[in-house]
């Protein structure tokens, strides 16, 4: 008869087996639950990095750099920027589209005019049917629409107020990181010592994060400033040959300039606006400009983009297509401008921890030189 084996396992070795996988699903359901304040602190904390240039620069004209005024200072010009945007670029775009409306609304009184040929041809060609129909349907979703009015209008006060709180939270969080960050920061690596290689090599990492989301700050600026340079020529440009109202000029510049720092969508986005202001006053111009914004994105894609990116490190298209996608569908607009940066970070901890470092090749060390005979 053959011998039934027997496997032995401890009542250790079963802890471990149930309890490692417990633990994970805790703290997976504790991220989970808290996600959007883990959101808030982290992209405060990315504003605090983009920020603490601008800040440690301002910090200089006051003694002991004092980084409280520098702050304040840096947060004013920030609403002061902001705000110069939404008081200069709404404006003339409402009162643009108003124009629109009131002479669309004059084209629209002549076709009611002609409503008796269209009742005529209702009647002759037996679609009254039809219009009842469509007129019943929207009706029912008319009442539908009344009837959940309520909830809908308790829902948006709802997410109007999460919105404020985040905003307000982001906002003093991010402010003092910037005026206690850098101190605490320093404290800490002070207290790991200059000895400890590992504490070293953490810290010159945490440096290369910190510059990574730096540079794609200034080269979102940058960027921004072209993009809002090169709509402003184009619009000036139709002013005089097209009759466009030249005080879009500014606000269309402006918004293109500040929608641009939004990855892979953002400059279309502002070009499909300034073609439709564009096309309120003359359908030619808009046409050229669609052709002007296409070889101008063309250029900057191939060109442009790639001179400003090459001061950074490089990342495949896919990656960041990949990333933006993520950040689009985890955390929306702010998602998606955070993607980049933040795969960045993920590309210098692969590199840092995963990609295979080459050794460095041995200096070759000088010949000597002969010696000098005495004549």
């Amino acid at each position: 008869m053959k011998s039934i084996s027997t496997i032995d396992i401890s009542t250790k070795t079963l802890i471990k087996f149930w309890l490692i996988p417990a633990v994970l699903i805790l703290v997976g359901i504790i991220l989970y639950s808290a996600r959007v304040a883990l959101f808030i602190v982290g992209f405060s904390i990315f504003l605090a990095i983009a920020l603490n240039p601008a800040v440690s620069r301002i910090s200089r004209l006051f003694p002991g750099r004092n980084r409280a005024p520098a702050t304040a200072i840096a947060y004013i010009l920030i609403v002061t920027i902001i705000g110069s945007i939404i008081v200069v670029a709404i404006p003339p775009i409402v009162s643009q589209v108003a124009d629109f409306i009131q002479t669309a609304s004059v084209s629209l009184g002549y076709v009611i005019s002609d409503l008796s040929y269209f009742s005529a041809s209702v009647e002759q060609y037996g679609i009254q049917e039809i219009l009842d129909s469509v007129l019943a349907s929207l009706q029912q979703s008319s009442a539908h629409f009344a009837q959940n009015i309520g909830s809908t209008v308790v829902s948006g006060a709802s997410s109007i107020i999460a919105g404020a709180t985040a905003t307000i939270l982001v906002i003093v969080i991010t402010f003092l990181m910037l005026i206690q960050g850098p101190s605490m920061l320093d404290n800490f690596w002070d207290k790991l010592g200059t000895d400890d290689k590992r504490a070293v090599r953490a810290r010159a990492i945490s440096r290369k994060m910190a510059k990574v989301i730096s540079n794609f700050v200034n080269n979102q600026l940058l960027i921004a400033l072209i993009d809002g340079s090169f709509t402003a020529i184009a619009i000036f440009v139709f002013s005089f040959v097209f009759g466009v109202p030249i005080g879009l000029v500014i606000p269309l510049a402006l918004i293109a300039a500040l929608l641009s720092p939004i990855p892979m969508f953002g400059t279309i986005i502002a070009g499909a606006i300034s073609a439709i202001m564009v096309s309120f006053s003359s359908i030619p111009a808009a046409i050229i400009f669609v052709v002007y914004f296409t070889v101008y994105q063309q250029t900057q894609n191939n060109i442009i983009f790639p001179a400003i990116q090459s001061r950074t490190a490089q990342m495949p298209v896919l990656t960041v297509l990949v990333s933006v996608t993520i950040g689009v569908y985890m955390f929306g607009l702010i998602g998606a401008i955070m993607a980049i940066p933040f795969a960045g970070c993920v590309k210098v901890l692969v590199d840092e921890f995963v990609t295979p470092k080459k050794p460095k090749k041995p200096t070759p060390e000088p010949a000597a030189k002969a010696p000098v005979k005495a004549s």
